[in-house]
């Protein structure tokens, strides 16, 4: 066989000396798994993907707090002493304090249902802070005018039949111990305004007897929330670490395949140069070197244009204050690889993901963070 035929021939013949010492042939299996084919802004998969959107589990024991809770205390003031005595002042035609205290009542106990549909357990948590600081002070303004004029119109409401919804809205938005603190000292409080216990002794029976019942009910909230929270944390953390070992597997990949390519073409193309070989053009060594000899599997072209939106929209979801100048865009028949431009990407989000950790230093340290700036050519 000439040289020329083998130089010129399809991949599929190989390579060989002109010594004929060995042939390379593309049919054998290479030693390494191929990376596998992606889309432009399509990142690893991850088994916590769906998870990692949110505080799911927190969230959802906030809704289900929230939710029951503002629905029981709305009847338990409906269909109470307060509620008759509202209904009585009403029918009455009567619009006095109390009328007013119990609408403030009913505010608090409805507010968390504003955001019984909400996937961020922060506001959860505000209007449960809200709500029961309302009710705190609202009872607080009974005790004061029940100190100074020795009663207090308020008294006909009998508020402290409802201590115990406040007191689940403290300890479900508050971590534990303090939570679950804060509404036992919640109903403590409310006791002392039953007129019908006896001081002495007997006083401090019927706190025990107040807390004995809601009180195993406010620590196991405030410890389901709070582990809710971790779990939260965990899977959210698990989903990191995925993203950046599939990350990291890619890059590996393209490495090996690029090391593989350099191995299989560019060296024995420059070694048949050395040597001499006959026939060796400019058009045989451009076409042995073109990327399109890397062994990438479903490698189907992508405009640069795309994969630069795609950087974009990955550097400003990662911190939107970034900053972001580019020059002119190229028209879209300006192509890349996929599997190219997936691996940019992934190499910005592994960048992006490192930043907080690089950049993020103690005040005493002396320096001054101030948002990222992104160029693109």
């Amino acid at each position: 066989m000439a040289p020329h035929e083998w130089i010129n021939g399809h991949a599929e013949s190989g390579i060989s000396d002109s010594r004929g010492t060995g042939k390379h042939t593309r049919d054998i299996a290479p030693p390494f798994a191929p990376a596998p084919s992606r889309t432009i802004g399509d990142s690893a998969p991850s088994a916590f993907e769906h998870l990692s959107s949110g505080h799911l589990a927190e969230t959802a024991v906030l809704r289900v707090t929230a939710s029951a809770t503002s629905v029981a205390w709305i009847l338990a003031l409906a269909f109470s002493r307060t509620g008759s005595h509202v209904a009585g002042q009403l029918s009455a035609g009567s619009f006095s304090r109390p009328l007013a205290a119990a609408a403030v009542l009913l505010i608090c106990a409805a507010l968390p249902l504003l955001v019984c549909l909400s996937p961020d357990p922060r506001r959860y948590r505000q209007l449960m802070v809200i709500s029961a600081t309302g009710y705190t002070v609202t009872i607080s303004t009974h005790v004061v005018l029940n100190t100074v004029y020795g009663s207090s119109p308020l008294g006909d409401l009998h508020m402290e039949d409802h201590a115990g919804f406040p007191a689940m809205f403290f300890a479900a938005s508050h971590r534990p111990p303090l939570g679950y603190a804060l509404g036992a000292i919640i109903i403590a409080a409310s006791t002392i305004l039953n007129n019908t216990i006896p001081h002495g002794s007997h006083f401090f029976l019927a706190i025990a007897h107040g807390e004995v019942i809601p009180f195993p009910f406010l620590v196991f909230l405030a410890y389901a929330t709070s582990t809710a929270r971790r779990l939260d944390a965990r899977v959210a953390s698990l989903h990191r670490a995925a993203l950046v070992n599939a990350g990291s597997r890619t890059l590996r990949e393209t490495e090996t395949q690029f090391l593989a390519h350099v191995h299989d073409n560019v060296l024995t193309l420059l070694g048949s140069v050395a040597r001499g070989s006959p026939g060796i053009g400019t058009e045989q060594i451009i076409g042995r070197l073109s990327p399109d000899g890397v062994p990438y599997t479903g490698g189907a072209p992508v405009a640069v244009r795309e994969l630069m939106d795609e950087v974009l929209r990955i550097v400003t979801t990662f911190d939107p204050r970034t900053v972001v100048t580019s020059s002119h865009v190229p028209s879209t028949a300006v192509t890349l690889p996929a599997p190219a431009g997936a691996t940019i990407c992934d190499a910005h989000r592994a960048r992006l993901r490192s930043i907080p950790r690089n950049t993020h230093r103690t005040p005493n340290a002396g320096a001054r963070s101030s948002p990222p700036t992104a160029t693109t050519a």
